[in-house]
């Protein structure tokens, strides 16, 4: 009699197991049919300073503590109100929805730069992450052509300067040549720097563009409702295992 209550009560307890198991996976299958399917675009950036040595060997080129500060901030700037606003405005979004749909991260032990979007549809998820990295890219060449024309009017100064001293010492031919000189090299300096604005070489280099997602990046309703099963049988097995183990302590009290 005891040997067959016993049998029976297993029996109860596994076909609580395998109750709580089709629980968790009608769980796991409702929640990945009630949230949206969504496809992630991913864009790639590296911050490279050294590479501006190949132009200019006087380049500055930070130590590892700077340059990862330096990453830190590209971060902060692509995330910033300035490259924002007017990425949605472009889109005809809110500012809200642009960064609830938008992950920047830093590529680990790296100076490389992750953009990642996220939509409800893969062309979604494109415009979004063209809009900001476009605007992202645009603002940070015009930051150093801004620099770099700033620099150069610096110089006009100094020019003007040498010229004007130039000028009134033509009769000395030593000082004469020394101020010429002088003057050449700072013209020669100020068009670099004039090209430099020009061509507005960054450290920031993209190394791949805004990707279209061909698959979802969401977990699917059948894969949710096996994770949500293998969960509910892990919770029946330790209900029933703690029940097992309680009544074996029952029945060893004297």
């Amino acid at each position: 009699m005891q040997v067959g209550q016993q049998s029976r009560r297993l029996i109860v307890l596994w076909v609580v197991v395998v109750v709580v198991t089709a629980l968790g996976a009608a769980a796991g299958w409702v929640g990945g049919t009630l949230r949206p399917i969504q496809y992630t675009s991913e864009s790639l950036f590296i911050w490279d300073p050294a590479s501006l040595r190949y132009g200019d060997s006087t380049a500055y080129v930070p130590d590892s503590v700077s340059l990862g500060s330096q990453v830190e901030g590209q971060v902060l700037r692509i995330l910033s109100d300035s490259v924002i606003d007017p990425a949605s405005k472009k889109l005809g979004m809110t500012t809200r929805d642009i960064r609830a749909a938008l992950d920047v991260s830093v590529g680990s032990g790296t100076s490389s730069i992750i953009v990642a979007t996220v939509a409800t549809t893969p062309d979604k998820a494109l415009q979004i992450n063209q809009a900001v990295t476009e605007e992202y890219v645009s603002q940070s060449n015009a930051t150093f052509s801004a620099q770099y024309e700033a620099q150069a009017e610096a110089l006009q100064t100094s020019i003007d300067a040498v010229t004007e001293q130039l000028s009134k010492t033509a009769d000395t031919l030593p000082l004469a040549n020394s101020l010429a000189t002088q003057l050449t090299a700072l013209v020669s300096q100020q068009q670099i720097l004039q090209a430099k604005a020009t061509a507005a070489p960054t450290p920031l280099k993209q190394l791949r563009q805004p990707t279209l997602p061909t698959d979802p990046s969401s977990l699917s309703p059948l894969t949710l409702a096996i994770v949500g099963g293998a969960l509910g049988f892990l919770i029946g097995l330790a209900i029933l295992v703690l029940v097992t183990l309680r009544r074996s302590s029952a029945v060893r009290r004297p």
